[in-house]
């Protein structure tokens, strides 16, 4: 079994007080989905991109994500304009763990719904490829890709090879593909996610379909930004479309039960992992892993001491983790719309020396905006960019801080408090 091989790497002493813990989980039991878990993009673009190579459809928001009785659907159908389609990304990223989803898959030719990691920002906002992790692609494309075939891999350095420590009898390690020998959209199935620093394991029902070894690398000994999880439902282009899409079949739905990501700690945390019929026994595994990384926290606010009320501040802490120069810049956002207006940038200091300190050690930068305003001009957005004359959509992730001492998802920009 490849959870023997696999925890050979590491200790299987584990002390009492460690174990794994759920870290995240989308039961799907609400009316809408939960958009603060999920964004409905790609990370690329500014999380704009809506499809992915020669893909027939585009991710939207027209009814592409149902939920109710407990269930997610990504609705796919075709409209006067094209094929539009739903996906989901978490806004929370990972280094490692289990990593589980209950599904339905979709049928007729041309469907490509999948369940994959993709890396996330770095600190300075940039994105890059790879790495990446298929868990599955359930491409069904009439010939070569069938219903009782999965696709499963994970991306690999030019000239790298590839090694495999276990292997199930069905699975082909030249194809990357696993064959059922029956249909599996007849059914709901779990897929399991192992990931583990050296190497990876994929499951299905429970049943290991391989484990291959796999670095989270953007190139030879840099580790890559954390990941977030993707289930998409795509159709078309050269691979699912190659002989047409059964346009008879739609709409239909790719069909998500739940979402569940644990992760090891050493200390005890709140919410142990959930174990159902098809999760594998956890208990003798453990790994080291970098905590996820330390993005800005933002809290803008209006300078008290400023009685024209021109002067807009902003306390940030972890800017010194950035490596390059970076401005602050500000927004004005028109009422009842997203069209944006600049109000100015300042640059960031580079050396603590003459930093004036707020609470905590927060750096407290200050934005001369030449203009008084007032709430009916519209809503203040702040954030941090690379350049003085940065865009809206040029800024990096950052974390808003709330009123309440709490701090938001990451965000592009956040606004002005009281």
């Amino acid at each position: 079994m490849p959870l023997i091989v696999i925890a050979t790497l590491w200790s299987v002493s584990v002390p009492a007080v460690a174990g794994w813990d759920l870290r995240f989980d989308d039961e799907f039991d609400g009316s809408q989905l939960d958009r603060s878990r999920w964004a409905t993009r790609l990370i690329y673009e500014h999380e704009t991109l809506d499809h992915l190579n020669d893909e027939a459809q585009r991710y939207r928001d027209n009814g592409n994500h149902v939920v109710s009785s407990g269930a997610l659907a990504l609705v796919a159908r075709k409209t006067p304009t094209g094929w539009e389609s739903g996906m989901i990304r978490s806004l929370q990223t990972f280094y490692y763990g289990y990593f589980e989803t209950r599904v339905k898959f979709p049928k007729g030719r041309g469907i490509w719904p999948a369940f994959w990691i993709n890396s996330d920002y770095d600190l300075e906002g940039k994105v890059s490829w790879p790495p990446e992790a298929d868990i599955f692609e359930y491409v069904v494309n009439g010939v070569e890709d069938r219903p009782d075939m999965i696709h499963s891999a994970g991306s690999q350095m030019k000239g790298e090879h590839v090694g495999f420590s276990y292997v199930d009898p069905k699975f082909n390690t030249n194809l990357n593909d696993f064959f059922a020998g029956h249909p599996l959209n007849d059914d709901w199935h779990v897929f399991g996610f192992l990931w583990l620093p050296h190497a990876y394991t994929v499951y299905l029902d429970g049943r290991p379909l391989y484990t291959r070894d796999f670095e989270w690398s953007q190139k030879p000994g840099v580790l890559a930004p954390p990941a977030h999880v993707i289930l998409n439902f795509a159709l078309g282009g050269h691979w699912p479309g190659r002989y047409g899409i059964d346009e008879d079949q739609f709409p239909q739905s790719f069909m998500v039960d739940y979402v569940r990501v644990c992760q090891f700690a050493e200390k005890p945390q709140p919410g142990d992992c959930p174990r159902g019929p098809f999760t594998p026994d956890l208990s003798n595994i453990r790994y080291s892993a970098p905590g996820d990384i330390a993005r800005p926290v933002l809290r803008p606010f209006l300078n008290p001491r400023d009685k024209n009320g021109t002067k807009l501040g902003v306390a940030i802490e972890g800017a010194s983790a950035l490596t390059s120069p970076h401005f602050l810049i500000g927004f004005l956002r028109a009422p009842g719309s997203n069209d944006m207006r600049p109000l100015g940038s300042t640059a960031l200091p580079l050396s603590g020396l003459g930093r004036e300190q707020g609470a905590g050690g927060a750096q407290l930068v200050e934005l001369d905006v030449n203009k008084k305003l007032s709430p009916t001009d519209g809503a203040v957005m702040l954030g941090l960019a690379s350049k003085a004359d940065a865009g809206p959509t040029e800024t990096i992730p950052v974390f808003c801080a709330m009123p309440d001492g709490s701090k938001t998802d990451r965000q592009f920009l956040c606004p002005l408090g009281p």
